[in-house]
């Protein structure tokens, strides 16, 4: 960030503005990738719907993520409770948004939806 800064606000030549403008981690792969556009050219969007057909509550609910789009489904409900508010896993800052952390313990409350 400091070298784009650089180049950007205070005009240094260090060679920011001739990298590629964008940088993805691809996971699974676990690796870097550079790319000169976004969205990606080659992108395929997918629509994914949410399926309850019983109740999605908690871990082990029936709570399913796909693509196929929903039919005749009953809605999905919980009910929260200011006095057992569902916390927080890490601490909140840019680093831990959208990271591939782990929710299980969260997502056996029976105040969650979970759609897997």
């Amino acid at each position: 960030m400091l070298r784009w800064f650089d180049a950007w606000l205070k005009g240094n030549d260090n060679g920011v503005k001739s990298e590629a403008p964008v940088r993805i981690f691809v996971m699974g792969a676990n690796q870097w990738v550079d790319e000169q556009e976004w969205p990606m050219a080659r992108t395929r969007y997918t629509d994914f719907y949410l399926h309850g057909g019983a109740p999605a509550n908690s871990l082990y609910g029936s709570g399913t993520l796909s693509t196929d789009k929903p039919q005749s489904e009953k809605s999905d409900h919980y009910t929260y409770d200011p006095d057992s508010p569902v916390p927080f896993l890490t601490e909140p800052s840019f680093e831990q948004i959208g990271g591939p952390d782990d929710y299980r313990p969260v997502e056996r409350r029976d105040d969650v939806l979970v759609y897997t």
